[in-house]
C-alpha cells in the first residue's frame, strides 16, 4: 500500500487473537473495495498474508500496526 490507513476498533471485553484477526480482515476487505486508490498491487484479498502485529501505547491508548505481505 502506498498510504497508511488507521481504523479504530473497540471491544469492552478486550480482544483475543481470533477477534483481532477478524477485525483486521474486515478492515482489509473494506480497503480492497478501493484498492486502486490505495496502490494495492495484489488482485485478490486472498493474495495477502498477515505476518506481524506490533502493539504499542501512546498516552494511555493502545495502537496496533499490522504487517501484511503478498504471498506472490
Amino acid at each position: 500500500m502506498k498510504k497508511q490507513i488507521g481504523y479504530e476498533i473497540q471491544n469492552n471485553n478486550g480482544f483475543n487473537r481470533k477477534d483481532l484477526v477478524l477485525e483486521l480482515s474486515k478492515a482489509y476487505s473494506e480497503i480492497y473495495t478501493e484498492k486502486d486508490e490505495y496502490g494495492i498491487c495484489c488482485d485478490d484479498l486472498s493474495d495477502l498474508e498477515l505476518t506481524m502485529i506490533a502493539v504499542f501505547e501512546v498516552n494511555g491508548e493502545i495502537y496496533l500496526e499490522s504487517k501484511v505481505e503478498s504471498k506472490k
